[in-house]
């Protein structure tokens, strides 16, 4: 026998399909009894678990380290780019609240920008249009330029 331990015998009864399968396994794999058949067929099972779970663990910890890469390259810098902008919102948000207080502008019947936009604030979303117009195209210059260096080295 082929496991390195003391036969147990044990008496079962199995289908006919079962018993041609384990005949045909005993006849393919030159096995000199049927017996010698299912201990290799349960070793060959065991195998295919344990090869599974390594399987299973290589894909989990593959993924683990691509997720990780994605974090650090790009959710952990938009991240704190957002949370930079949150916070100026927030902090523009209470600084309004005090000038409306204290500059006695504290009005229920407001005007608000669908009505009527200041001048102020028309100049202010015009910067901040070209700030953002700016920041896309220095971002494409550095992708042709980081494309550019990958053309060359390929």
């Amino acid at each position: 026998m082929s496991r390195k331990t003391h036969p147990t015998r044990i008496n079962v009864d199995v289908s006919e399909s079962t018993k041609s399968f384990i005949l045909a396994y005993k006849d393919k794999h030159r096995c000199v009894t049927q017996a010698e058949a299912i201990d290799q067929i349960v070793k060959e099972l065991e195998d295919q678990d344990t090869k599974e779970l390594v399987a299973d663990q290589i894909a989990q910890a593959t993924a683990n380290y691509v997720i990780e890469g994605l974090k650090r390259q790009y959710l952990d810098p938009l991240r704190i780019r957002t949370g930079y902008a949150d916070k100026q919102t927030k902090v523009l948000i209470q600084m309004m609240n005090h000038l409306m207080v204290k500059g006695d502008f504290d009005d229920p019947n407001i005007i608000t920008t669908d009505v009527h936009s200041s001048t102020a604030l028309k100049v202010s979303e015009e910067k901040i249009q070209k700030e953002i117009e700016h920041f896309k195209q220095r971002k494409n210059t550095r992708e042709a330029t980081r494309e550019g260096r990958q053309e060359t080295s390929d």
